[in-house]
């Protein structure tokens, strides 16, 4: 399983996807959820998905998040 494989399947989707959306798809056994999530992971933590509050995997595009600061009085 490479991490590019999974990311291209979060960006063909389209929408927002959880955990086993994804593993359904790729047809994972329990022994290889645990390599799938550890991929999840490391996409994470290179900027290339998110993980909103639901818990769904989206590509940062998909997000459509503004960068920029917020101030308030």
């Amino acid at each position: 399983m490479k991490p590019e494989e999974v990311l291209e399947f979060i960006k063909k989707s389209g929408r927002p996807l959880s955990f086993r959306e994804i593993s359904d798809f790729f047809a994972f056994k329990a022994s290889e959820r645990k390599k799938l999530k550890r991929t999840l992971k490391e996409l994470l933590l290179q900027g290339k998905i998110l993980r909103n509050r639901k818990n769904l995997y989206l590509t940062i595009k998909e997000a459509k998040l503004v960068t920029g600061f917020f101030e308030a009085h």
